[in-house]
């Protein structure tokens, strides 16, 4: 299964958890089908999202997109996000 995954730093947690909440349509329209947001043991400020995907092309751009960017920054994203697109190589049950 393809996979995203984005790790940033935001201003303040709370306040980026509502802007991702309010952008969830438009993760959907990208062919996103499931996220796990992760916040940093030590900054609850920096946070991981895994998302699967159904396309990677997609998916790079929405990464890409004009609206993502300013959706981000709305939100409070304070660091340059790293990302990475992944594929499964195997699946384990534990």
């Amino acid at each position: 299964m393809p996979a995203l995954i984005v790790k940033h730093k935001v201003a303040d947690f709370n306040t980026w958890l509502k802007a991702y909440e309010g952008h969830a349509t438009k993760r959907s329209e990208a062919g996103i089908t499931g996220s796990v947001v992760c916040q940093s043991a030590d900054d609850p400020n920096e946070v991981t999202v895994y998302f699967e995907v159904s396309d990677l092309n997609r998916a790079r751009e929405f990464t890409q997109s004009e609206d993502l960017k300013q959706s981000m920054q709305a939100a409070g994203v304070v660091s340059q996000p790293d990302i990475h697109f992944m594929q499964s190589a195997r699946s384990y049950p534990n």
